[in-house]
């Protein structure tokens, strides 16, 4: 098998929801805005799913491309993904509400412990949440940048097309038919947001970030976030 073939075969099982990351186990908000009635109907959860998708873009996104960008000293350093913690502090003071960083820590640690076992990655103990985790081990991986942040994009559309399916919303196809429509505007958005670094981090939907807080306050509820 060629090094391209193996990288291609790495990227896909990245992707596959059979990777356990524990991204289905959290909505990003959809569940608590659907509840609250912000999301009354489909095209108010597409609307929804495009300013999350803008958000995660000028938020976890930043710090894909960012780690990827840190100078390595040695071989060890690239394999494991070397960094001393700074964007991962970065992050955490960004993630300002408990819901949406406690979420992003538990699948910092999913996603930790499935590199770890999959593919005998040890992350740095400095890191502590998803993006940055992610950053580490596609790093490790060899995965380049723009196929990490295509990636890591990709993954929180599916998870949360995901969740809207699992809140009926959308049925399965209606979900599939809108992601196949995003797909253009996921490459612009990567393209648009490039060059953004850890100094130009900025919530872009507050409003959706409030409902996501108030997510521990739902009587009852399917997702952890």
């Amino acid at each position: 098998m060629t090094d391209l073939a193996a990288l291609t075969f790495t990227i896909l099982q990245l992707a596959d929801s059979a990777f356990p990351t524990g991204g289905f186990a959290h909505s990003s908000g959809l569940e608590s805005a659907r509840a609250h009635g912000f999301v009354p109907d489909e095209k108010a959860a597409a609307e929804v799913l495009r300013d999350s998708l803008v958000a995660c873009a000028h938020g976890p996104l930043v710090f894909v491309r960012a780690l990827h960008a840190v100078p390595t000293d040695s071989e060890h350093a690239r394999l494991v993904g070397h960094h001393d913690g700074t964007h991962d502090a970065t992050l955490d003071a960004f993630l300002s509400s408990p819901v949406a960083n406690r979420a992003s820590r538990v699948l910092g640690r999913s996603l930790r412990a499935a590199a770890e076992h999959v593919f005998c990655i040890q992350v740095p103990a400095a890191l502590l949440h998803q993006a940055t985790i992610f950053a580490a081990v596609t790093r490790a991986l060899a995965v380049p940048t723009v196929d990490a942040r295509r990636l890591f994009l990709f993954q929180h559309l599916r998870s949360v097309l995901s969740a809207a399916v699992r809140l009926g919303i959308f049925g399965p196809l209606e979900a599939q038919a809108l992601q196949h429509d995003l797909t253009p505007s996921l490459d612009a958005l990567l393209e648009k947001t490039l060059q953004l670094g850890p100094d130009d981090l900025a919530q872009t939907s507050p409003l959706l970030e409030l409902y996501g807080a108030r997510h521990d306050t739902l009587y009852s509820r399917l997702f952890m976030s």
